[in-house]
């Protein structure tokens, strides 16, 4: 494998929380600009995030707020630790603790005051970061306890497909099979052969991610995949679709990819979050910009050094270690398979 298997669950964590805070750096700095002459420098040098670090514009409330996506990763990540691993009534907990209930909106569950409806999918599927991890060596099974997840959490339908997608991406990524040139056509297939719910948002969100691919096939620019993706009718996976659109334009360049999706306007956020989240399970955290990693700002309410642990913790508890909560003195690594099943 080009890179280990610790360093892309370090890199899917820390690059998907990285990339919320570019966004929300992005967005709120975009604001200031709009309040000011339109046309001049500072205006322009405001809206630019590409002289970015994590900490920078701490000042700024939209920045510093965690996203309910992450902060769910978070939970779920600490339950899946635990000895044993899934455990139905630790997950379902989490629904409790974030206060989601089925009847706060039409489109998904687990929404907070300020949350765009067309993100509410990507945030679920930040949130659900970690089951994609833990159970990605088993397609079946990662499609199941991803659907028992939204389940436990009392989601609406809509979200199944989205969800699964943005899985079945992170899977590949991780087993070292992911062809950027062939990952959307292969999620269409298996989208249409899995155990989704066939609502509406099924059909929808195939059509959006064929023109996502259209467009990465066509090289087409930024604003031009922002207007066409959101031409569709807004079933909540629009944001999931902008995300690859970023990761796959650029695979290799982490980077530019959390650039692109910090310009994506409102949610710029929750899309470069899961830009962040493809990108380093295709390359690991050695994708990410050093300065990036140096700092030991807040990530999604903890510490960059604890979410380092905490997803070296979910890769042991994925390795087989019962009580991963301590460090490893040495990391298995291998394609699974490779070495005898868990």
């Amino acid at each position: 494998m080009r890179y280990s298997l610790l360093s892309r669950f370090q890199g899917t964590f820390w690059a998907a929380a990285l990339g919320h805070e570019l966004g929300a750096y992005s967005r709120s700095r975009q604001a200031i600009a709009k309040n000011r002459t339109e046309g001049s420098e500072v205006v322009r040098l405001a809206a630019n995030p590409t002289n970015w670090h994590p900490g920078l514009g701490r000042e700024n409330a939209s920045s510093s707020q965690p996203s309910l996506g992450g902060r769910m990763a978070i939970s779920c990540a600490r339950s899946l630790v635990n000895p044993g691993g899934w455990h139905e009534h630790a997950l379902a907990a989490i629904s409790k603790e974030f206060a989601i209930s089925a009847p706060e909106t039409s489109v998904a569950t687990g929404i907070r005051s300020g949350v765009l409806p067309e993100t509410i999918a990507a945030e679920l599927a930040i949130a659900t970061l970690p089951v994609a991890l833990f159970f990605h060596d088993d397609q079946n099974r990662q499609q199941q306890r991803l659907l028992q997840t939204v389940k436990l959490w009392r989601c609406l339908p809509d979200v199944e497909a989205g969800l699964l997608a943005v899985g079945y991406a992170i899977a590949q990524a991780l087993q070292d099979c992911l062809e950027p040139q062939t990952l959307l056509p292969q999620i269409i297939t298996y989208l249409k052969q899995s155990t989704v719910s066939q609502s509406t948002s099924l059909p929808e969100l195939i059509g959006t991610l064929e023109q996502t691919q259209t467009l990465v096939k066509q090289g087409a620019g930024l604003y031009t995949a922002i207007n066409q993706i959101q031409v569709r009718q807004q079933t909540g996976n629009e944001a999931i679709a902008l995300a690859f659109y970023c990761f796959l334009s650029t695979p290799c360049d982490l980077r530019l990819a959390l650039l692109r999706a910090a310009r994506c306007g409102e949610a710029a956020p929750v899309i470069a979050a899961l830009t962040g989240a493809l990108g380093g399970a295709y390359q690991g955290s050695s994708g990410l910009p050093l300065a990036w990693l140096a700092t030991d700002s807040q990530l999604w309410g903890i510490t960059n050094t604890a979410l380092h642990e905490l997803a070296a913790h979910l890769f042991a508890a994925w390795s087989g270690v019962y009580a991963p909560a301590g460090r490893m003195a040495v990391a298995a690594i291998a394609a699974p398979g490779v070495i005898r099943p868990r």
